[in-house]
Order: structure tokens, then sequence, then C-alpha cells
């Protein structure tokens, strides 16, 4: 096999398979990884920062009912982030397309003004 150098401390090695980049040290081996991880957690810092104000915003609008209607503008002005979701689906009943928050789902209406419907998920 073909000698490589190691990413981190420059040494040479031989690779068990091509896409070995560091020596067996595991020095070496855990600095890369924590650089990956270091990289990764600011995406997901920032996603998880814009999930949990989403849902504070919508649990507060919603308070005790189970579902409003609510001016989009109004949703928007109190700072709720439109990708501030983690994944969506549909609604049997009516056909619509839904995002979710934790334990509420929102849908933004086509109408002109635009409006928001929230609802809490039956569990």
């Amino acid at each position: 096999m073909k000698i490589k150098e190691c990413l981190k401390c420059e040494e040479e090695f031989d690779p068990k398979h091509g896409n070995e980049n560091y020596c067996k040290k595991k020095k070496c081996q855990y600095e890369a990884k924590k650089e990956r991880q270091a990289k990764n957690y600011l995406i997901g810092k920032d996603a998880k920062l814009a999930i949990q104000k989403n849902h504070k915003i919508l649990q507060h609008l919603l308070a005790d009912a189970n579902m409003i209607t609510v001016d989009l503008m109004k949703v928007l002005k109190m700072g709720f982030d439109q990708n501030g979701y983690y994944g969506s689906g549909i609604i049997k009943e009516s056909n619509k397309k839904v995002m979710m928050v934790h334990d509420i789902y929102f849908h933004v209406t086509s109408e002109n003004p635009k409006k928001m419907e929230i609802c809490k998920h039956k569990r």
C-alpha cells in the first residue's frame, strides 16, 4: 500500500484503506474528530436555537387552545423563523402540508393576506 502523511502530526504511516488520513496515535484521531464536531456544532446550534425560539412563540400564541389561525405578519414580527422546524408531514383529513416544532404543527395558508394555522399535535 501507499505510505501517507498524517494530517495532524505529519508523520508517515501505512494506511489500512485509502480513506485514512491520520496515523494510529489516539491524539491525532481525537483532535481531528474534535475539529469535525466543532464545525458541525455551529450548524446544529443555530438550528436548535431557531426551533426553540419558534416553539416558544407558537406555545405563547396557542396558550390553552388546541388550534388557532393568526396573521402571518404578526407571527413574523414576533421573531418567528420560517426555517426553524425539524420535520414536515401531511394531515390526512385536510390534505395540508404542515411543519413540526416539537409538539406543535403549523401551516401557512395561500390566501391573501397569508395566515398561519397552528395546532397542537394529538398524542
